[in-house]
């Protein structure tokens, strides 16, 4: 049984969207990939680490697909969002960029801060109309970011179709998978997009501080970041003081002395999670969604939207009931969260048709 095969707490556990479950591996493949050399070769760990590095980026590929070379380890997404920024090439004092208001707040503020000028698709119009983005793309706009998932909504936006929009009137690109790597199918080869910054701690159940950033290889040699160190270096360990070379991959995008342990962690639950398959775990997760569905009330339900239209977690209109439900929730030790007056419920591999069924009970 999956189920078993992570630290799974009392109760039942619907937070993947914000935190995904430890694997029962995980301690200890970082005790043998990170501890152990550390304790036992620290003359030589550098070579293990960066050896675990690079299986990070390749489990990134085996995952999302592309050459493991177009992913470079970031910290988070904003941090992977500065580096894109301030790399791009024939950069702009100011520029124009596109997101919709549903897009996760921290991106805005880094685009804010970095000079570029937000114009927001409203959260009362329909991310799914592509004549809307065309529209909206064609106003002087020189960025676009595209939401894979929407955090607070759960609702999927249509990303090839945009991309291929933005691309027919030179538009760059940038994709947020945050809410999507790890429970939707992803091929990053055929979006085509500039650029793609994801991370581990949710769905990837790959705790916080594995970010990455993936570069499109037809754009890299054009990128040259500012935000560098010796490891953005062609050759890390050359120590030419007077003498950079950019990387030419997406290491360029790197910087100084890396962390490590975030990326072993989350190379160890990566390769477990496309061992169990992503198009699996999306089809147990659509159907226990299809469970609520079908059986809440439909005006709890944020827009009913279609299967492929929406992401791996339900969100529950509740308004003003909001507080009451989800204090029921809790006395069922039923673990959630609340978003703008909204509950929030993701089912993972790890959960069953008992999970759903609490939920039902309960709010029944």
């Amino acid at each position: 049984m999956i189920k078993s095969q992570f630290k799974v707490p009392d109760g039942s556990y619907l937070l993947s969207h914000s935190v995904g479950l430890m694997p029962n591996s995980t301690p200890t493949y970082f005790e043998d990939h990170f501890l152990a050399p550390w304790k036992n070769t620290p003359h030589q760990v550098w070579d293990t680490w960066l050896k675990d590095i690079d299986n990070f980026r390749k489990s990134l590929s085996q995952l999302l697909g592309g050459t493991y070379t177009s992913f470079c380890p970031q910290t988070n997404l904003s941090s992977g969002l500065v580096k894109l920024l301030y790399g791009l090439p024939f950069r702009k004092t100011q520029s124009h960029v596109l997101l919709t208001e549903a897009a996760f707040p921290s991106l805005a503020y880094v685009f804010s801060k970095a000079g570029s000028q937000c114009q927001f698709i409203q959260h009362d119009q329909d991310v799914q109309n592509l004549d809307l983005w065309e529209k909206a793309l064609r106003d002087d706009v020189d960025m676009v970011l595209i939401t894979h998932v929407h955090s607070n909504t759960g609702e999927r936006l249509p990303v090839q179709e945009i991309i291929d929009i933005a691309k027919s009137l030179n538009v760059i690109t940038i994709v947020d998978i945050a809410q999507s790597a790890g429970i939707l199918p992803i091929s990053i080869e055929k979006w085509d997009a500039d650029f793609v910054i994801g991370s581990c701690v949710k769905w990837l159940c790959g705790g916080p501080g594995a970010g990455f950033l993936w570069v499109n290889p037809n754009i890299i040699n054009q990128c040259k970041p500012v935000d560098v160190g010796w490891f953005s270096h062609e050759n890390p360990f050359e120590f030419d003081i007077y003498e950079f070379r950019y990387a030419d991959d997406a290491l360029r995008f790197w910087g100084g002395t890396p962390s490590v342990a975030p990326y072993v962690i989350a190379n160890n639950s990566i390769t477990e999670l496309c061992e169990y398959g992503i198009e699996k775990i999306n089809k147990h997760n659509q159907k226990l969604t299809q469970l609520w569905i079908d059986a809440l009330d439909e005006r709890w339900l944020n827009d009913l939207l279609e299967p492929n239209q929406r992401g791996g977690t339900i969100i529950l209109k509740l308004d003003d009931k909001c507080d009451d439900l989800s204090a029921k929730l809790n006395t069922e030790n039923i673990h959630h969260d609340i978003r703008d007056r909204s509950i929030r419920l993701s089912p993972h591999i790890y959960n069953t048709e008992d999970d759903v069924k609490k939920v039902i009970d309960c709010l029944r």
